[in-house]
């Protein structure tokens, strides 16, 4: 499901770079974005909470397809 929405974002919006902002505790979540090609995060905060971001450059998107 997370590659479909990719797949239809990259075509319909063909975004310089996907983020995804997860908890750092969703381990499931995190082996999701890592698989769709999202890079290794930096750690920030969001709305007072720890949380990872995720980039996902172009570039890797089409790797990833």
């Amino acid at each position: 499901a997370a590659a479909a929405g990719l797949a239809w974002i990259d075509a319909a919006l063909a975004p310089p770079e996907t983020v995804a902002i997860i908890d750092a505790g969703n381990t499931v979540s995190i082996r999701v974005a890592e698989k769709c090609g999202f890079l290794a995060p930096e750690k920030a905060v969001y709305r007072g909470e720890s949380i990872l971001l995720f980039r996902r450059p172009r570039k890797r998107a089409q790797e990833a397809a």
